[in-house]
């Protein structure tokens, strides 16, 4: 399943540049369509998934974007002069408790529409996720230097959509820096497809919505960061990888590059806070 949540609608639609209420006014749209993309809806399904919907988002433009504002404000206020290891601690976790909630508001729902599904929507959703995987096997079937070059094409071209552009030394860090990030790209891969398998398995065995939704809370709520217990150790290894190669990059960033950041940051805060006083 796309797990293509109201934030990640939100981030994909205002990088790309849409405006942030354009995005809020047609989110119920894009999620269904990417629903229905996967399962090939029935009417009572995109009602219900419509009515629910529309609830979720003005629960979210209400309470939610006040808080992602306060979040941001919080990250300008932390980075604008270099972040510490402390720092990055408190921004994580405060975005990781702003993720639980939105999961925790959404689950429900979703468990209930699962609950509903027929045979054939299962084995559409298991054709289209072997089909969505299609992407990442190319990319694991690079060399190992092919898959690090564009990792950091990647890397360098987010950076700048929020510093603006680097120079030659900084480039050359930022490149550095990106390629000693561990490469797991195989292992993240089998482990997306293990974890696939497990989901339709489990919506084939036709358990209640209540048992649904405990199931999708244990894969993706988990305290430890992970219901996997041989990839916890994996997984505290490559989050203490991730949050190095975020303090290095934030130290190649200069006053200017940061003010440019804070500005964009100060944008979107504003357009939050419309939106949020509208609803």
């Amino acid at each position: 399943m796309k797990r293509l949540t109201i934030v990640g609608v939100l981030l994909v639609l205002w990088l790309s540049g849409c405006t942030l209420k354009w995005t809020y006014d047609y989110a119920d749209w894009v999620i269904l369509w990417s629903v229905d993309d996967y399962f090939d809806l029935t009417t009572e399904q995109e009602q219900f998934l419509t009515e629910r919907l529309d609830k979720i988002l003005v629960w979210h433009r209400k309470e939610e974007l006040t808080a992602y504002a306060d979040f941001l404000q919080l990250l300008k206020a932390k980075g604008g002069d270099g972040l510490t290891d402390q720092e990055f601690d408190e921004l994580f976790n405060e975005a990781q408790r702003l993720r639980i909630n939105l999961l925790e508001r959404v689950l429900p729902d979703t468990a209930v529409f699962l609950s509903t599904l027929q045979d054939s929507q299962i084995l559409r959703l298991e054709e289209q996720l072997t089909e969505s995987n299609e992407k990442f096997i190319e990319r694991a079937n690079l060399t190992k230097e092919e898959r690090l070059d564009q990792r950091f094409g990647r890397t360098h071209e987010r950076l700048e959509e929020w510093f603006g552009e680097f120079d030659e030394s900084q480039i050359e860090r930022i490149s550095s820096i990106s390629k000693a990030f561990p490469d797991r790209t195989a292992n993240w891969l089998k482990n997306r497809q293990t974890h696939q398998k497990e989901l339709v398995a489990f919506l084939r065995a036709r358990k209640s919505p209540q048992e649904i939704e405990a199931q999708l809370k244990k894969w993706y709520i988990p305290i430890d960061g992970t219901h996997r217990p041989e990839y916890r150790e994996t997984g505290k290894q490559l989050s203490a990888a991730f949050k190095q190669i975020v303090l290095d990059l934030d130290k190649v960033v200069s006053p200017m590059q940061r003010i440019n950041a804070a500005s964009r940051i100060d944008e979107l805060i504003n357009d939050m806070k419309d939106l949020a006083s509208s609803s």
